[in-house]
């Protein structure tokens, strides 16, 4: 920790010493520009689908506190009519099948269910059937992030991003970026001031000329949504998607990729 401190400090250094337009150059190598990135992430609404192996370590766990309680009378624990009565009278069903054979067949066969499907959502959204992914609604059970695609060949898709301004601080021009390039109907949550990583590439030799710098250095920031939806400005970002974390990968280039990966 204390090692991955110190190089990140050393990495920051250039970003406090850089003067009004956060360019930096030296005379044996090319110009860097300072860039703030956001991660921002949805966190799952949903529990993932339990492992065959979870399913059966539960009934059989399930099962041996069954026959270890007191035993009482249904009513005492379900309201009659009630989706729980329900699930209790099928549950009987299937311990009494399985008390003429031997409890120990619990192990062999498929676990009793624990809910019907009167008391669950779909775990699978209409967003999910259409493969929409401008939806907030897909992958419940799965972490989502959001990139979005700015207008040009190279280096299209990324993290929301943008240079510092004068005067300005790290967190405040990724906050800053994030409502310009995504629009202001975001309730979002920044964990805190510092990065989490960073990544340098060259600029498109178009975007270069614009800016007077070679190479972004770019340095990402967290952040977690907790209502709204992305509106892009149609300038500087003409895309977005809201993408699971093995999706990345087919919209990004190799090197961005291999930068980030370790940061989800």
């Amino acid at each position: 920790m204390m090692k991955n401190s110190l190089l990140l400090t050393r990495a920051l250094r250039p970003v406090l010493q850089a003067g009004p337009r956060r360019t930096l150059a030296t005379e044996a190598g090319p110009s860097h520009r300072i860039v703030a990135s956001v991660i921002l992430q949805r966190n799952p609404s949903i529990l993932p689908e339990a492992t065959p192996f979870e399913k059966l370590y539960h009934s059989y766990k399930e099962e041996l506190d069954r026959r270890a309680s007191a035993p009482f009378a249904a009513e005492f624990y379900f309201k009659k009519g009630s989706i729980g009565e329900k699930e209790w009278q099928a549950r009987q069903k299937v311990y009494a099948a399985r008390a003429k054979e031997g409890w120990q067949t619990v192990l062999s066969e498929e676990p009793i269910a624990e809910t019907t499907s009167e008391s669950v959502g779909p775990s699978v959204t209409e967003a999910d059937q259409k493969q929409d992914v401008k939806s907030l609604d897909r992958a419940l059970a799965e972490s989502l992030y959001l990139l979005v695609k700015k207008p040009r060949t190279e280096h299209a898709w990324q993290f929301p991003q943008g240079g510092m301004v004068p005067d300005e601080k790290l967190h405040q021009a990724a906050r800053r970026e994030l409502g310009e390039e995504c629009g202001q109907d975001m309730d979002v949550w920044f964990v805190g001031r510092g990065p989490v990583g960073h990544y340098t590439y060259p600029y498109p030799k178009e975007h270069a000329k614009k800016i007077e710098a070679e190479m972004a250095k770019v340095f990402f920031l967290r952040a977690y949504i907790f209502a709204g939806q992305v509106k892009v400005n149609k300038k500087e970002v003409t895309d977005f998607a809201w993408l699971k974390k093995d999706e990345i990968p087919k919209y990004v280039s190799r090197e961005y990729w291999a930068a980030v990966k370790d940061l989800l």
